[in-house]
């Protein structure tokens, strides 16, 4: 029986409970926290294969290694959230290796190819700043201790990149040849367009 009923877990959340377990919650909020983590693990997983393609269009060795690097720190996130399902019960093989691609719960941009440099700048610089924005609000307003702890580590290996990988990789577009500055317009028209989440 749960400790809780939803009117009473809701009212202590309000007044800043934590919820540390499965004994704090009640079935509705396991099934909404079950949700989110699995949109969170998806949209970090998908887009690592989305950026793959692209990162071996990269200008040099080093924005080559950097691009890498930001995928495995996706991978690592996705790590986290799937690994908070599983001590929700969750089987994280059959989440990964059993579901129908149609049941992820990635954002429609991720199921876009990335064909070349100018458009993982893009797509990363757009979809990277509405997840530290997302995860952000998350991590301030979660009632659920894992994830709000878990998030700390998220947001860590994310800074440096964001602060000086991106925007020194975007602003190099504009001021280079024109045909790297029309892909780029092109890919900003393209993937600021995609950013529905699938249910």
């Amino acid at each position: 029986m749960a400790r809780f009923t939803d009117d009473e877990l809701m009212r202590k959340v309000q007044e800043g409970f934590i919820v540390e377990s499965e004994a704090d919650m009640t079935e509705t909020y396991k099934k909404a926290l079950i949700t989110q983590l699995t949109v969170q693990g998806d949209t970090e997983l998908m887009s690592a294969p989305a950026y793959y393609m692209a990162t071996k269009d990269a200008p040099s060795t080093n924005t080559m290694v950097s691009a890498t690097a930001i995928i495995q720190d996706e991978m690592g996130h996705a790590n986290i959230a799937y690994r908070l399902l599983e001590d929700l019960g969750v089987d994280r093989d059959e989440l990964l290796y059993e579901r129908p691609p149609e049941k992820f719960k990635n954002p429609y941009g991720f199921d876009q190819p990335l064909v070349n440099w100018a458009e993982l700048v893009t797509a990363n610089g757009l979809y990277d700043r509405a997840g530290i924005t997302l995860l952000g609000d998350v991590h301030r307003h979660t009632s659920y201790g894992p994830l709000k702890r878990g998030l700390v580590k998220v947001a860590r290996p994310v800074g440096k990149p964001v602060t000086w990988c991106r925007p020194r990789w975007i602003g190099c577009f504009p001021w280079a040849s024109s045909g790297s500055g029309c892909r780029m317009r092109r890919s900003i028209t393209t993937h600021s367009s995609t950013s529905s989440s699938r249910g």
